[in-house]
């Protein structure tokens, strides 16, 4: 939880030279013949002083400059007249720089008193006291305190440093907290990030080490142990980005983070890169293309190549870091790869525990991962974060599925016929249906106190069916058909009745 959040230009780089020429100091009571002095941090190798006499050099006997860091003793310095000489007629500029040890560093934000004193040949002495606070001077700090890390950044060409601060330590909290998950660590991390300067010493034509005063210009070689120290003893965590912006910021925080928190030893820088592009919450789906295209020219890097980070075009060796790490991934699965980074760790050689791990050599791993580069699921594999829910696997399981049994179908079957034994002279008679007539039943009306008009009441209407309509129907059919045949009946009777009487 943040416990405190301030924004503010930090002390780191509040301190700039002392030393401007033109500039008159404030008289003090044995100053004499002292004009001006002051001090430039030329951070992190010296301090240089600076004094100027309105005596000529040849005149000046001693000069000693005293020097007390707080907390510390304070250190005399007797000045070699000759070889700080700046000017010597018809007065005197001297300079002295005073080293930074690495065996005893100054701190950031450290206040440091001084003393020059300085006695003629005549006799006259001249005394003059100062202070300034020890930082680095190239640098305009804006800072966010919380836990567990403070993070400070260079302010220069920032409009609001207060809102990308506070972007920077939200994209990086989940970060921070899936590391000390995966390695069972809480650190707390004080953070100085250099952008567009070197943290330690810059880089001479040459290439050799360098420390540049910003406004005398002077220039003096460089120990990098002593930005080291100085770090170390301020309690300061510098991550040096290679981009102002804040995914550049962002990305060097995590590749920081990500090595402290494994404190990997003989792992190749390919595989400490790789792991840090998965762990940040950003995924780099660019870097697919750039691969594809070194594949298809046979561009890709070696095992060999792979090992250590070189120190130009680092653009293909990160890419296929980052591959070859999001490649591992799908073939150990995310628990797989996690559990590689952590025994990488601890193991004495790299080379054993990843065969171990992944059942090959790097070398041996380099032709399936050329492979999957052009595979359906690389894309899918590039634009995947650790941070994304998990999606469940569906898992099979046997279901009973009912099976559809034919039940018996009851067939009516017609009874066999039965024979029916008739009398003789049987003559069978034919009885005629009745004929269906239509009719309409009147329904009462409900009783009613109030008189209805004429013709409200239901009246019962006869209904006139026409002999067309009657034997149209099959009934009428076979009614008059039964008519005829009884009456030809009652013919034969008669006609067999008058044959008996003659």
């Amino acid at each position: 939880m943040i416990k405190r959040v301030t924004i503010c230009l930090w002390l780191l780089g509040l301190a700039l030279a002392g030393v401007v020429r033109g500039q008159e100091p404030t008289a003090q009571p044995e100053q004499n013949y002292i004009i001006q002095w002051g001090s430039e941090i030329i951070f992190p190798q010296a301090v240089r002083f600076e004094i100027v006499l309105a005596r000529p050099l040849s005149e000046i006997a001693v000069l000693t400059l005293t020097v007390e860091p707080a907390g510390r003793p304070a250190v005399a310095v007797e000045i070699d007249r000759e070889t700080a000489a700046i000017v010597r007629e018809p007065f005197s500029e001297l300079a002295y720089l005073w080293p930074v040890s690495p065996d005893e560093p100054l701190r950031l934000s450290q206040d440091v008193r001084y003393a020059w004193q300085v006695v003629t040949r005549a006799g006259e002495v001249a005394r003059v006291e100062d202070e300034f606070t020890f930082t680095d001077p190239r640098v305009t700090w804006a800072q966010q305190e919380g836990e567990p890390f403070n993070l400070a950044i260079p302010a220069e060409g920032i409009d609001a440093p207060g809102n990308v601060l506070g972007r920077l330590r939200r994209e990086l909290q989940p970060v921070y907290d899936l590391l000390a998950e995966q390695t069972g660590r809480n650190e707390s991390f004080n953070l100085a990030v250099y952008t567009t300067i070197p943290a330690g010493c810059a880089r001479a034509a040459d290439g050799s080490p360098v420390a540049v005063g910003a406004d005398s210009g002077t220039e003096v070689p460089c120990n990098p142990a002593a930005a080291e120290a100085i770090f170390r003893a301020s309690g300061l965590d510098v991550v040096q980005s290679d981009s102002p912006g804040v995914n550049g910021i962002r990305d060097a925080v995590v590749a920081y983070w990500t090595r402290q928190f494994y404190g990997w030893s003989n792992a190749p820088d390919w595989f400490a890169a790789g792991i840090a592009a998965f762990y940040s919450p950003a995924p780099r789906p660019g870097d697919l293309a750039l691969l594809q295209t070194a594949a298809r020219s046979d561009r890709l890097l070696a095992a060999d190549a792979l090992a250590v980070m070189p120190e130009t075009d680092r653009g293909l060796w990160l890419a296929q870091s980052h591959g070859l790490v999001r490649y591992l991934a799908g073939r150990l699965g995310v628990p797989g790869l996690f559990r590689l980074a952590r025994a990488a760790a601890e193991a004495e050689s790299f080379e054993e525990v990843f065969t171990a791990e992944a059942g090959t050599t790097v070398s041996a791993l380099l032709p399936d991962f050329r492979r999957w580069l052009f595979s359906d699921s690389a894309p899918g594999d590039f634009r995947f974060t650790p941070y994304e829910a998990a999606t469940p696997t569906p898992t099979p399981t046997r279901t009973p599925t009912p099976t559809l049994t034919p039940t018996p179908t009851l067939t009516l079957t017609p009874p066999p016929p039965t024979a029916t034994d008739t009398p003789p002279g049987f003559v069978p008679t034919l009885t005629p249906l009745p004929s269906p007539t239509a009719t309409r039943t009147p329904t009462t009306a409900p009783a009613s106190v109030t008189p209805r008009p004429p013709g409200s009441l239901n009246t019962p209407t006869p209904v006139v069916v026409s002999p067309v309509e009657v034997f149209s129907t099959p009934a009428g059919i076979l009614g008059l058909v039964s008519i005829g045949l009884l009456v030809i009946a009652i013919l034969v009777v008669i006609f067999a009745g008058g044959q008996r009487r003659r």
